[in-house]
């Protein structure tokens, strides 16, 4: 908005309806493109800045006590005139609030997709990639102690972030004083921000033997990284005790973490739709946890031949999890049961005789057109044209039948093999 102001040379006061619109037109004509292929923004990001850019003005008319005021309802006879309207609160209750009438609408939620295991593969072939990189520059020694600590905590990232699905800012926060015996303890003592409180509620989680022992090398390089860095520094990295750090002894912020994380995704150049980020590792680590749930309460019941048994509620499941993930509300995390069902490829079979089924119709419609022709066709060589098309599809058709079939049998033996296994 300061870039606006100043190539339209106005003064935040002398601001119209007519600049604002201007102003906001200009946000969504912009399609520059940036180099993974994404748009420069979209409307949710064009929504935020008008929201930003009306409160500033706000700010600006009670901090100047301006005469006119610059944004308002009906009733305040401002330039920029707002409406009000009803909005849901994360508390679940409805608050009123000002926005602007001319607005874009908002982009469609984007669903929850657990990051995929060969996107996890790629980002890790990155870090191992750019430790290689680091050991054949030849550097000095504060460098060469500071890419050891970066090395440590990108491999703690990757594997905490896969073994408990933790957010960037509860890692951030994460104890020093606490880990210090995860060899032998193997609990993870992990912040939780997802229930808005003053004081994170702390939730402790066991971890593999692989994970402390990434988190004690992180340790020791963290102690190394300390005992090379100047006194000012030492004494704050003693002050906030936290596990992670920056090469300077600072807080390490999840923006930080997250910016360092995308410069690893950089590397696999991802495409739209295509995208990698940390919060994806949280919805695998949900979406896997209330799978083995699925697997372990409710497939054994729909398998067993035993009418009107009662199947275990939804939310006996997803109760579990918001142990592990922190979570207040479990309607947040209603969506992963049907990821859970989609991880364990339940209705793979069914799908296939959907698609199947579809397939067969389609081909005995195709026929029944082509049968009709034969009597329009006003010559020989058009009726045998015909003719010889469906025999096409009757042989594509009978192929479709024959494949059907046979992998109805397989599955069928294949149910009765687990029967007898069961038994």
């Amino acid at each position: 908005m300061v870039r606006f102001c100043f190539l339209s040379k106005k003064r935040f006061r002398d601001i119209t309806e007519t600049d604002f619109s201007l102003f906001v037109d200009q946000l969504g004509e912009d399609v520059i493109e940036r180099s993974d292929g994404w748009t420069a923004r979209g409307a949710n990001t064009v929504n935020t800045i008008i929201a930003t850019c009306l409160r500033f003005l706000e700010w600006y008319q009670a901090r100047f006590s301006l005469k006119e005021k610059l944004v308002g309802d009906i009733s305040a006879h401002a330039r920029i005139t707002l409406l009000r309207r009803e909005v849901p609160h994360f508390t679940g209750k409805k608050i009123s609030i000002l926005c602007y009438p001319s607005r874009p609408s908002g982009d469609p939620p984007v669903s929850k997709q657990p990051m995929p295991e060969e996107r996890i593969s790629a980002i890790w072939e990155v870090v191992y990639q750019m430790a290689a990189e680091k050991q054949q520059a030849p550097e000095s020694e504060i460098r060469s102690i500071q890419q050891a600590y970066l090395y440590c905590r990108r491999v703690l990232t990757l594997k905490i972030a896969e073994e408990t699905g933790l957010r960037p800012g509860e890692l951030c926060l994460m104890n020093l004083e606490q880990h210090k015996n995860i060899v032998v303890t193997r609990q993870l003592l992990i912040p939780t921000l997802k229930r808005r409180e003053s004081q994170p509620y702390i939730r402790t989680l066991p971890c593999t033997l692989e994970l402390a022992s990434s988190i004690k090398q992180l340790i020791d390089a963290r102690y190394k990284l300390l005992s090379h860095l100047p006194h000012k520094n030492k004494a704050i990295a003693e002050e906030h005790q936290l596990l992670l750090i920056t090469i300077n002894g600072g807080r390490l912020t999840p923006d930080a973490l997250e910016r360092e994380f995308s410069r690893l995704v950089a590397r696999l150049n991802l495409k739209k739709p295509d995208k990698a980020c940390l919060s994806m590792y949280r919805h695998r680590f949900i979406t896997r946890r209330v799978a083995f749930y699925i697997k372990s309460f409710k497939v054994p019941m729909i398998s067993v031949d035993i009418p009107d048994l009662p199947l275990t509620d939804n939310m006996t499941i997803l109760g579990r999890v918001a142990e592990l993930t922190g979570h207040k509300s479990l309607y947040s995390l209603r969506p992963y049961i049907a990821l859970g069902w989609k991880e364990l490829n339940i209705f793979a079979d069914i799908e296939d005789a959907i698609s199947a089924n579809d397939s067969i119709r389609a081909a005995v419609r195709h026929i029944e057109t082509l049968s009709s022709q034969i009597t329009d066709a006003e010559d020989e060589v058009g009726r045998k044209n015909v003719m010889m098309d469906i025999d096409i599809q009757a042989k594509r058709l009978t192929g479709m039948l024959k494949e059907f079939y046979r992998n109805h049998s397989q599955r069928k033996q294949l149910g009765s093999t687990r029967a007898s296994l069961s038994s």
